[in-house]
């Protein structure tokens, strides 16, 4: 006869795991700002600090002759200008390449023998190398296709660059201002050079993300698109994000004398967030998780020869050892897959049970008894018997 001191009904749950990394909150973007050292600069005209916005004045020149001003700024447009060409002619290469990808591929012809084996050989090999090139080429259309997005980018700021010249050099045509320097970016302006050493402006983007570090042993568990949770005590609640990059190689040049740390960053709505570059910040990350599952503790489970087995109370009044399967595990939870469901009864103590059959297990009473007993469900005062009472 086993006695059995307590048992549970088998209830869903959630269960995620999650990796916690500090992190600091940063600008998305720096934009560099540079001044020509062979005209001497009039004013700033922005501060520290202060937002702008594309096309807001930087700073001026001190120069009064016009026909120098629009030579220079002739000179910035003509080299702008070659330098789209030049990302016109590197993007059109990039597609040219794409599109002989396919057509350079080569056919592995297999050599046929004298009996099937080796001819079976023969193709086996064909197929897996026309397999590898298939891959490779995959890969290198991929590689080529970031590229080519990448290029677009740079093409969309030198066109804003150039429109912002030929802005200038109309108003200097008109005589109506002197050669000013405009914002080609959105941000908030990080650091001025009174010095005028360049970058003699730096905007950064007002776009935040959460930037941290990875553990040789983490990185590999990491991926892009995880959710991530961010939470402070400088904050009220969480943001909610997901892991935007993970650096393939580490921050610091790898030694022997230290651990290698890789970089990632998190990027997430702050809209409902008063958050400010430089805050230090708690990200979870998560790795896997399961809701709304069945879920057990691991010291109910019997752990049998690699097997894992529950001790469950039959519809016969009798406790049976039952073989589950068991999925996510985080902390003492464990998800139930398959071999118990949900609203079964389970022993917590397997090591309680000797053997399945009949089993005994101590009735604890109370002064409320009687009136719970009343408010109680049908369903609920079998489970009472049979699990308290009715043991034979």
């Amino acid at each position: 006869m086993n006695y059995i001191s307590s048992w549970k009904e088998l209830t869903a749950g959630d269960l995620v795991k999650t990796l916690m990394k500090e992190g600091v909150v940063a600008p998305s973007e720096r934009h560099p700002v540079f001044v020509d050292q062979n005209l001497p600069v009039k004013e700033f005209l922005v501060k520290k600090g202060e937002k702008v916005e594309h096309g807001s004045p930087l700073f001026e020149y001190e120069t009064f002759d016009l026909d120098a001003q629009i030579a220079l700024l002739d000179s910035e447009i003509t080299r702008l200008e070659a330098e789209k060409k030049s990302i016109e002619t590197f993007v059109s290469d990039l597609e040219k390449t794409k599109s002989s990808l396919g057509r350079e591929r080569s056919y592995v012809k297999p050599v046929y023998g004298e009996d099937d084996e080796s001819n079976t050989v023969s193709e086996t090999i064909a197929n897996v190398e026309s397999a590898r090139q298939s891959r490779e080429q995959t890969a290198e259309g991929r590689r080529i296709d970031q590229s080519i997005a990448e290029k677009e980018l740079d093409l969309e700021k030198v066109d804003s660059e150039i429109e912002m010249y030929e802005e200038q050099r109309d108003a200097v045509e008109n005589g109506r201002s002197g050669l000013t320097v405009l914002s080609a970016y959105d941000g908030i302006v990080e650091d001025i050079s009174f010095e005028l050493n360049n970058p003699v402006i730096t905007i950064v983007s007002e776009d935040l993300f959460v930037e941290g570090r990875l553990s040789e042993s983490e990185v590999a568990d990491v991926e892009e698109g995880m959710r991530v949770d961010v939470h402070s005590d400088l904050f009220k609640g969480k943001l909610t994000g997901e892991v935007a990059t993970v650096d393939e190689l580490p921050a610091e040049k790898p030694a022997l004398e230290r651990a290698s740390l890789y970089p990632f960053t998190a990027v997430f709505g702050a809209e409902d967030a008063d958050l400010y570059s430089g805050y230090h910040v708690q990200t979870d990350i998560v790795l896997d998780e399961a809701l709304d599952v069945p879920v057990v503790r691991s010291e109910s489970v019997l752990v049998s020869k690699k097997k894992s087995y529950l001790w469950v109370l039959n519809r016969k009044g009798m406790v049976e050892k039952r073989k589950v399967n068991l999925g996510l595990q985080v902390g003492n939870r464990e998800e139930v897959k398959s071999g118990v469901e949900l609203g079964e009864i389970f022993a917590r103590h397997p090591k309680e049970v000797d053997r399945a059959g009949k089993f005994i297990t101590p009735f604890k009473g109370s002064k409320h008894l009687l009136e719970q007993w009343e408010k109680d469900s049908f369903r609920k005062k079998l489970k009472s018997i049979l699990v308290g009472v009715l043991q034979r």
